[in-house]
């Protein structure tokens, strides 16, 4: 055989090796692929809830949350729009007795298992509706001012303070703002989301006040509490 035949017969041989590893790797890759299945889930998701109390005098409410709707860290916030003692002014021995209604609910979405109200000291000072006139005893007009507060909610009332089953006893100096800013926080048991409970505030000016209390005011700044 000549030398350029053994050529070609190589190049042949070469050129069908290529072409068969060619056509085996296609058929390999082609094989590979299969059935298959997928999911996917965009939606995955995990949220809080939220306890926002509100208190209610009449028409006018507050929030924890203030004048938004943002909930801060410590949410809380003060106030000033509502006396829980009615703001009575000018009252006297033997006046009629003030009641305070408050609705306070949980306007939030999770469950408050603790309710408390927490009074602080009482503070006496010259009243601003008999200026320049007031009285001396600032030191004990606060034990001149009987309170009770009066849960409401249901048919069955019980006494928050002073603590106890059933209603409230009539007003008297055993249980005073002096007593009342001592107390320390007094339970008012739990608060469901979307419910509200119902206090009434009574207070009145004692029977025993004298002349040197007049023209005063006692104030005694209290907390509500809702905690889950």
């Amino acid at each position: 055989m000549s030398q350029s035949s053994t050529r070609r017969r190589r190049r042949s041989v070469v050129l069908a090796g290529l072409l068969g590893t060619t056509v085996f790797a296609v058929t390999a890759g082609l094989s590979l692929g299969g059935f298959s299945a997928g999911i996917t889930n965009p939606t995955n998701s995990y949220s809080s809830g939220t306890v926002v109390l509100k208190e209610a005098a009449g028409a006018t409410s507050c929030y924890s949350t203030g004048t938004g709707t943002t909930v801060t860290a410590s949410n809380t916030a003060n106030c000033t729009t509502i006396d829980d003692f009615g703001g009575a002014v000018n009252q006297g021995p033997g006046s009629a007795v003030n009641s305070q209604v408050l609705n306070l609910t949980n306007v939030g979405t999770i469950n408050g298992a603790t309710f408390t109200v927490n009074p602080s000291a009482c503070a006496a000072t010259a009243a601003t509706n008999t200026s320049p006139y007031s009285g001396s005893d600032t030191s004990g007009f606060c034990g001149k001012v009987d309170i009770t507060i009066e849960n409401d909610t249901t048919g069955t009332p019980s006494c928050v303070y002073p603590a106890g089953a059933g209603a409230c006893p009539a007003l008297s100096n055993t249980y005073n703002l002096s007593t009342f800013g001592s107390a320390g926080a007094l339970s008012l048991g739990a608060l469901a989301a979307g419910s509200s409970d119902k206090f009434t505030v009574k207070t009145q000016i004692d029977s025993g006040a004298t002349n040197a209390d007049q023209g005063l005011t006692a104030s005694v700044p209290m907390t509500w509490t809702l905690n889950q």
